[in-house]
C-alpha cells in the first residue's frame, strides 16, 4: 500500500455519531495514519452484503483507492456471491411470472373439463388474489417471527402447491389457487425488498429481477399452448413444480435460515417519518390524495393486464377461431410486456414519464378499438404484442418497484375484481365484451394519469 494513496473505509452514521468516534484526538488509543479517511454512510444508502461476503463484526474493512479500485478485500467474491442472490431472487419472479401467465391459455380446458361457466371459471382469479392479500397482511408479521431466509422458503414451498392438484375437482384447484398467490406474494415482497436493499446498483438489480418474471410470463403460454388440447393436460404443471423444486434448493443453499440483517447488516431509520408510530404513517397514507390516485391507477393497471391476459386466449378461440394457436397471442402480449419495461426507458427519460404515458395509453386505446373493429387474427394478434409493449412501458417506477404496500395491495384488488367481472359479464353477453371493458380500464387509467399531481410524476421520472 503506497502511502501516497488515500484509502477510505466505511462506517455508518450511527457508529460515526457515538463516544468511539467523538473521542478527542488525545484519547484515541490507535493513530489513525493519514492515507486512511472514514466515510459515514447513512442508513437510506443500501448496505453492502454483510452475511454472503463477510460481517462487519469480523472482518477488516475493504479499502478502496481513489480510482475505485479495490486492494484489499474479497470484493470480487462478494460480488459474486451478490450477483448469485440476484439471480436466485429472479428465478422467484420467473416462476411468479410463469404461473400469471399460464391460466390464461388453460382456461377454454379447465371451463371443459370441469363442465364450468364462465363466472364460475372466473373464480381463480380471486383466489389467486385472495392468497396475495393474505401475503400482503402477514408478511410483516411472519418476517418479524421467521425471518427472510424461512419466510422466502416457505414462499416457494406455497407455490408448489399448485402442481400437486390439478384435474382434482374443481373447489380444490381453487383453494390451491389461494396457497399458489400465497407464494407469489410472499416471494415477490420478499425479493423485491432484499434486491431494493443492496448497495451496488440496487435500481438495476431490480429491473433485471423483473426481466426474469416477464421471461417467465413470456414462455408459460407457449409451454401451456402444448398441453391445452393434451388428453393430459394438467401434466402441464409439472414442469412449474420441476423449476420450484429448484428454486427450493437454490433458495436454501443462498440464504439459508437466516434474517435480512443477518445477510445484510441492519438498516437503521433515517427521517422523522420512518422512525415515528404506524398511526403517523397510516395517516400520511391514507389522507394523502396523491397516494388515492396512484392506487387508482395501480388498479385499473393490474386489471388491466390481469384481464387482458387472462381472458386473450378465450377471445381468440371464440371470436377469432384461434384454437390450437391462441395460446401464442397471450405469449406475444406478455413477451411485450417484458419488451416495452427494457427497450422503452431510453425514450421515457428523454421525453419525459408524465407525457410519455399520455401518448402510450392513447395508442394502447387505439390498438385496442382496432382488435375490436377488425376480425382478423394476424392482425390482432400483432395488436395484442404492441399493446403488451407500450403497457410494459407505462408502468411507472413507484408501481413497478411496489415501494407503496398500499398501491400494490390495491393494484391486486383490480387484478382479481375486473378479471372475475368479465368473467361474469363474458357469460351473460359474449366474449366480444372483452374489448370494450379494456377499453373502459385504459381511459380510465389515462384519466387517473392525469389527475395525479405533477410532482409525483417527476418524481417517478
Amino acid at each position: 500500500m503506497s502511502p501516497s494513496t488515500t484509502h477510505s473505509f466505511e462506517v455508518s452514521a450511527v457508529e460515526y455519531s457515538s463516544e468511539k468516534f467523538r473521542a478527542d484526538e488525545a484519547t484515541l488509543q490507535v493513530p489513525v495514519p493519514s492515507h486512511i479517511v472514514a466515510r459515514t454512510r447513512g442508513a437510506n444508502e443500501g448496505i453492502e452484503m454483510n452475511f454472503l461476503g463477510h460481517s462487519p463484526r469480523t472482518a477488516e474493512p475493504t479499502f478502496v483507492d481513489n480510482d475505485g479500485s479495490s486492494t484489499i478485500g474479497e470484493v470480487e467474491t462478494e460480488s459474486r456471491k451478490e450477483w448469485l442472490a440476484v439471480i436466485v431472487c429472479g428465478l422467484c419472479l420467473f416462476l411468479s411470472g410463469w404461473q400469471d401467465s399460464s391460466l390464461g391459455p388453460l382456461i377454454p380446458t379447465i371451463q371443459k373439463h370441469y363442465n364450468l361457466t364462465f363466472t364460475v371459471v372466473s373464480v381463480l382469479f380471486v383466489s389467486g388474489c385472495l392468497g396475495f392479500m393474505l401475503a400482503a397482511i402477514l408478511n410483516i408479521y411472519l418476517s418479524e417471527r421467521l425471518g427472510f431466509g424461512s419466510l422466502i422458503f416457505l414462499g416457494g414451498y406455497s407455490k408448489q402447491a399448485l402442481s400437486y392438484v390439478p384435474a382434482f375437482p374443481f373447489p380444490v384447484m381453487a383453494l390451491a389457487f389461494v396457497t399458489k398467490g400465497f407464494g407469489i406474494g410472499l416471494q415477490d415482497a420478499l425479493a423485491n425488498g432484499f434486491v431494493g436493499a443492496l448497495r451496488n446498483d440496487p435500481s438495476t438489480k431490480m429491473g433485471i429481477i423483473h426481466s426474469f418474471y416477464g421471461a417467465g410470463a413470456l414462455i408459460s403460454p407457449i409451454v401451456a399452448t402444448q398441453f391445452a388440447y393434451h388428453p393430459h393436460w394438467s401434466y402441464h404443471y409439472i414442469i412449474p413444480l420441476g423449476i420450484a423444486s429448484l428454486n427450493l434448493v437454490l433458495l436454501f443453499s443462498t440464504f439459508g435460515f437466516h434474517t435480512q440483517e443477518e445477510l445484510l447488516g441492519p438498516m437503521q431509520p433515517t427521517d422523522a417519518a420512518e422512525a415515528g408510530g404506524k398511526g403517523r404513517k397510516y395517516q400520511q397514507v391514507f389522507g394523502s390524495w396523491a397516494v388515492q390516485i396512484m392506487a387508482a391507477f395501480s388498479l385499473l393497471y393490474v386489471g388491466a393486464e390481469t384481464t387482458l391476459g387472462g381472458w386473450i386466449v378465450t377471445f381468440v378461440v371464440e371470436e377469432r377461431g384461434g384454437r390450437a394457436t391462441a395460446g401464442y397471442v397471450s405469449s406475444g402480449f406478455y413477451g411485450g410486456l417484458m419488451l416495452g419495461r427494457i427497450s422503452l426507458i431510453w425514450l421515457n427519460q428523454k421525453v419525459g414519464e408524465r407525457r410519455v404515458v399520455y401518448a402510450y395509453l392513447l395508442l394502447a386505446i387505439g390498438l385496442e378499438v382496432t382488435v375490436w373493429m377488425l376480425p382478423n387474427l394476424i392482425g390482432n394478434a400483432v395488436a395484442f404484442a404492441l399493446i403488451g409493449v407500450l403497457m410494459g412501458a407505462i408502468v411507472p417506477k413507484w408501481l413497478l418497484m411496489g415501494s407503496m404496500g398500499w398501491i400494490a395491495s390495491v393494484g391486486q384488488a383490480g387484478g382479481a375484481f375486473f378479471p372475475f367481472l368479465t368473467g361474469t359479464l363474458i357469460q351473460k353477453y359474449g366474449v366480444r365484451v372483452l374489448q370494450p371493458i379494456l377499453v373502459a380500464l385504459l381511459g380510465g387509467m389515462l384519466l387517473s394519469w392525469a389527475l395525479i399531481p405533477s410532482s409525483t410524476k417527476r418524481r417517478g421520472d
